[in-house]
């Protein structure tokens, strides 16, 4: 049998209302090359009743035979995925009714790239376990492409520059089966982590050549009475649903890495997920690190509203997470700031309506009770063209960020091209005033030997003289002589006649 193109994987656990509506959302799509994977985690008989209701052939329905930690869950669900390009969406998601074959035409545009990147909608249910944030939908109204390195934006993230939600997730993503393989070559597994979705996004960038980003929702995430996303955001660590995540995923060998906090801090998800990928795959990539120092500022900020032995608890295990690092535990002992607590977090804001990039609303005034009716609720309002996606509307509190940075990396180079300028204009001054120098000395020195050589023309001038006059002498001497000679050869020849 021929290997779909698609697999949507849909790991879940005893939550059959909720995947009744994300099964009839995957089911409602322009496109036929796909599959659907159910994993249900020895749930109810109601998890197998849901599926066999839907009544679809592409849904191949898989359980556990005991509970699994939710990782392990993951790891059994990805291995029955037969698609060439995969993703995990959760029980109380939905996928949009153009998902497949919008996602089909940008894999083929683009000659098919490593993962396919969106920014999702966001749906709170009527059943979320914190009233205020019930009946809430977020929806992002841009409209951007963008082609991507996978390690340049896992260096970005790792700095901070963006969050991991812009890289390839596999919930928040369509990843090439060849990308999963690799990972599971390297490391035996698919999810290396406490956090199976987080770990992926930091993982998989590692392992991308190329991946396609787009601001348009694929699919809507949910958070509803038991999802374990607002058990790990939004309750104690003492709820129900962490425990149960929590013991699973504990008892299966999946714990914290050692450098964060035991502990459930907001930013300890990506710092932890980070970490782990770091350990499975780039160990001795020391361009790819986080900031320590950043981090333990984070862990500190992030201390929710406690009583003062609970506070001094957390801090004693952000402590024993700098075990390797002793001048962070020295600082930390002596100059660790008291920051006041951290608020709980919340994903419903306090206006509603659009802030220039998302839409907000209150889905209670549309009649809207699950994630099948927020899911049409949103594509009625992005309207997409079945013609094709037209990628032409930037976020412009994106644009505005690039910008800024552009011109701040832009402002260092030119600072260090000025500070490099400055270094050679030092150099050039002091090259020249050491030629200054040398000159003069070497001026000095012709000098003496001008002075030399006129005083020895003078003297040479004078010697000829004398020469001049020793000569004439001489010549005066030899024509005296010369007569002298004449005079006495003439008185010997009279001599001789006499006699």
């Amino acid at each position: 049998m021929a290997r779909p193109f698609f697999s949507i994987v849909i790991p879940t656990r005893q939550r059959a209302d909720t995947l009744e509506k994300c099964l009839a959302t995957c089911l409602d799509q322009d496109f036929d090359d796909y599959e659907i994977i159910v994993c249900d985690n020895a749930g109810t008989p109601a998890t197998r009743e849901v599926v066999d209701a839907a009544g679809s052939a592409r849904i191949v329905y898989m359980r556990a035979p005991e509970p699994l930690a939710m990782s392990a869950n993951w790891e059994l669900a990805v291995a029955g995925a037969q698609g060439e390009y995969v993703t995990v969406i959760g029980d109380d998601d939905g996928l949009m009714p153009y998902a497949l074959r919008e996602l089909d035409r940008i894999i083929r545009d683009h000659a098919m790239p490593d993962a396919v990147q969106w920014r999702c909608a966001h749906y709170n249910w009527p059943t979320i376990r914190i009233p205020e944030e019930a009946n809430y939908l977020l929806i992002p109204l841009c409209r951007d492409i963008a082609v991507r390195d996978g390690r340049t934006e896992l260096r970005r993230a790792a700095q901070g520059k963006i969050r991991y939600d812009k890289l390839p997730m596999l919930n928040t993503a369509m990843v090439r089966r060849s990308v999963i393989e690799d990972h599971k070559q390297r490391t035996g597994l698919v999810f290396g982590g406490l956090y199976p979705d987080v770990y992926t996004a930091y993982a998989f960038a590692y392992l991308c050549t190329r991946f396609i980003s787009i601001t348009v929702p694929m699919h809507v995430a949910g958070l509803a009475g038991r999802s374990n996303g607002v058990a790990a955001l939004m309750e104690p660590a003492s709820s129900d649903v962490s425990k149960e995540f929590y013991g699973l995923q504990r008892a299966a060998g999946f714990t914290r890495h050692a450098t964060v906090p035991d502990y459930e801090l907001f930013p300890v998800h990506a710092d932890d997920s980070f970490q782990q990928a770091k350990t499975h795959l780039f160990p001795n990539d020391h361009t790819l690190a986080l900031d320590r120092s950043a981090m333990l500022m984070r862990h500190l900020a992030a201390i929710p509203d406690v009583g003062p032995e609970e506070r001094l608890r957390i801090k004693g295990l952000i402590r024993a997470s700098l075990a390797d690092q002793p001048e962070l535990q020295a600082w930390f002992d002596t100059s660790a700031p008291d920051l006041a607590p951290c608020q709980a977090f919340r994903l419903k804001p306090a206006g509603l309506g659009w802030d220039g990039e998302f839409l907000h609303l209150d889905t209670s005034c549309f009649g809207i009770t699950d994630i099948h009716g927020a899911v049409g609720l949103v594509a009625k309002i992005l309207q997409i063209d079945p013609g094709g996606i037209r990628f032409d509307a930037r976020n412009m509190g994106e644009t505005l960020h690039d910008v800024h940075a552009t011109l701040v990396e832009r402002s260092a180079a030119l600072e260090k091209t000025l500070a490099e300028l400055s270094e050679v204009r030092a150099t050039l001054a002091e090259r020249s005033a050491a030629l200054q120098a040398d000159l003069i000395e070497r001026s000095g020195v012709l000098e003496l030997t001008l002075t030399d050589l006129i005083d020895t023309r003078a003297t040479l001038v004078e010697r000829s003289r004398a020469l001049e006059l020793t000569l004439t002498d001489l010549i005066q001497t030899r024509a005296t002589l010369a007569e002298r000679t004449a005079s006495l050869e003439q008185a010997l020849r009279q001599a001789g006649r006499n006699s």
